[in-house]
C-alpha cells in the first residue's frame, strides 16, 4: 500500500511539471512578438522595453525563464513578474492572499459584466 501511495505522489509531481511546462509554453514561448511589448503599454520607449526585459528575465535563455517561472509558482510569487513590470501596486502585492483574491474576483466580475 505504501508503494502505491509513493508511486501516486511521484506521478502527481510529474503531472504538475508537465502542466507547468505547457502553461509556460503557452504564455511565454508561443505568443508572437516581443513579450515585453505586452507589459509596456501603447507607445513604449526602447529604454522601458529593455528595463522590462531585464526585470522579468526575458533576456535570459528559455530554461532560466522556466526555472524562474516554476520557482515563482511553487513559492506563491506568481504575481512577482507583474509587480516587476509595474502592473500592480506594491500595496496590493503586500496585502497578501486577500488582496490577490480580491483582484481575481474583480477581474472575474468585470469580465462577466462585459460579457467576455
Amino acid at each position: 500500500m505504501a508503494l502505491y501511495i509513493v508511486r501516486r505522489v511521484l506521478w502527481a509531481g510529474v503531472v504538475v511539471l508537465i502542466v507547468l511546462m505547457l502553461t509556460f509554453a503557452v504564455f511565454y514561448l508561443m505568443p508572437a512578438g516581443d513579450p515585453a511589448l505586452r507589459f509596456a503599454g501603447k507607445s513604449p520607449t526602447p529604454e522601458s522595453l529593455a528595463l522590462i526585459r531585464d526585470r522579468l528575465g526575458l533576456d535570459e535563455p528559455w530554461y532560466k525563464q522556466y526555472g524562474l517561472y516554476v520557482k515563482n509558482v511553487t513559492t506563491g510569487d506568481e504575481y512577482e513578474f507583474m509587480r516587476a513590470a509595474g502592473m500592480f501596486d506594491d500595496a496590493v502585492i503586500s496585502g497578501g492572499a486577500d488582496a490577490i483574491l480580491f483582484e481575481r474576483a474583480r477581474a472575474l466580475l468585470l469580465g462577466a459584466e462585459r460579457g467576455t
